[in-house]
């Protein structure tokens, strides 16, 4: 698993690199982030202007504001994909490794997945937060929490709950 998440980091890399590809890589990250400075600072996080996002979102950028932005885009990057292969695990327990490997692999190297890499936004991180409500042991026992925590930053992933 740990091999298939090293591809991955290696190929987001790779399409960071590639021409066209450059000026989107962190693009989200680096609004979150200096919206969560601005706030910090005791600034209106929604004067800057295209932030559109609710607080959570840029509250969950706050840890990452004391590094500069290419480590905080880059430690953002890596715990988006732990988490990444970190679900695709856990939502396929139970099978078989070959099977397993296989999910994990997708999971990290599909392009809607890529493409929230690249630009380092937060659902990666809202969608695993489901996870335990959707394969936990009482699934309704979090509903409620999942459906705030998945409207705040992003109302449109109520549909998929």
């Amino acid at each position: 698993m740990v091999a298939i998440a090293a591809v991955a980091m290696a190929l987001v890399l790779f399409i960071g690199w590639l021409p066209g590809w450059g000026e989107w890589w962190g693009l989200d990250g680096a609004r979150v982030l200096a919206v969560a400075r601005t706030w910090l600072d005791g600034g209106d996080p929604y004067a800057s202007g295209g932030f559109l996002y609710t607080p959570l979102a840029f509250l969950l950028a706050v840890p990452w504001t004391g590094l500069p932005d290419d480590i905080a885009l880059g430690g953002w990057f890596v715990l988006r994909v732990v988490v990444v292969a970190g679900a695709a695990v856990y939502a396929t327990r139970g099978m078989s490794p070959a099977v397993r490997a296989v999910a994990t692999a997708v999971a990290l190297v599909c392009a809607p997945v890529l493409a929230e890499y690249v630009v380092g936004n937060v659902t990666i991180l809202l969608a695993a937060a489901m996870l335990p409500v959707v394969y936990g042991r009482h699934r309704l026992s979090g509903v409620p929490f999942a459906i705030v925590f998945a409207a705040a930053p992003k109302p449109l992933m109520v549909a998929f709950l």
